[in-house]
């Protein structure tokens, strides 16, 4: 009988240590499983975190992508010489397009801009006309002046960039490189530009108007 009760506590203690090890191994299971849930719910939030910030980070790129010209407030002007001893002076307004410029990423950034030939203006009525017409810029067949860049770069000059590209004028294009400067939404290029290269008033000689123009130009983006 004494043999009999230490086998049936033997047993007892046996069957109880299986029932501990059991709930133990139950419970880390649980543990683990949950943690595993949680892992799993953190990948998955640090996936939509990330996926969030670069949906945000696509939204800023589109919206800075474009930097618009405002017409209104844009213009070129021009000076040319005239008789030699005289300046004639004038603008261009009706400037389109789109700029992308941004001084961070240069092979990125790009002009493409448009004037309306049209809009030429100086301070006389009479010679406007005369510009218009087929003896200058034959307004009617080439009505507009183009500028597209091919590349923008960094100037030797601080705080200047240089825009290269293609103007066309009057029917002909040629490469230009147009250095500017960038504050407060606003472009300010300058550039020299030989009339006669682009074949405006090829039969008025040099005398009465010089081939060689000061261009400047200001581009209020919005």
């Amino acid at each position: 009988n004494e043999h009999f009760f230490i086998d049936f506590e033997q047993m007892v203690t046996f069957e109880l240590k299986i029932s501990i090890i059991s709930e133990v191994s139950n419970s880390s299971n649980l543990v683990a499983k949950r943690s595993n849930s949680s892992n799993i719910k953190g990948t998955e939030n640090k996936v939509n975190m990330k996926s969030f910030m670069l949906f945000i980070a696509f939204m800023g790129i589109a919206t800075l992508g474009g930097q618009e010209i405002s017409e209104a407030k844009s213009s070129v002007s021009f000076t040319i010489g005239n008789m030699r001893i005289n300046t004639a002076e004038g603008t261009f307004t009706g400037m389109k397009g789109k700029v992308d410029f941004d001084k961070k990423n240069l092979k990125a950034s790009s002009f493409s801009v448009t004037i309306d030939a049209a809009t030429v203006k100086t301070d006389s009525e009479k010679r406007d006309n005369h510009l218009k017409n087929k003896d200058f810029f034959d307004v009617k067949k080439y009505p507009t002046i183009t500028f597209k860049s091919s590349a923008v770069v960094r100037s030797k000059k601080e705080g200047y960039h240089i825009a290269k590209g293609k103007l066309t004028m009057h029917g002909v294009t040629k490469d230009v490189k147009i250095p500017f400067t960038y504050g407060n939404k606003i472009f300010k290029g300058r550039l020299k530009v030989k009339r006669l290269d682009y074949g405006v008033g090829a039969d008025t000689g040099t005398f009465m108007v010089s081939d060689e123009a000061v261009i400047n130009i200001t581009c209020v983006t919005e």
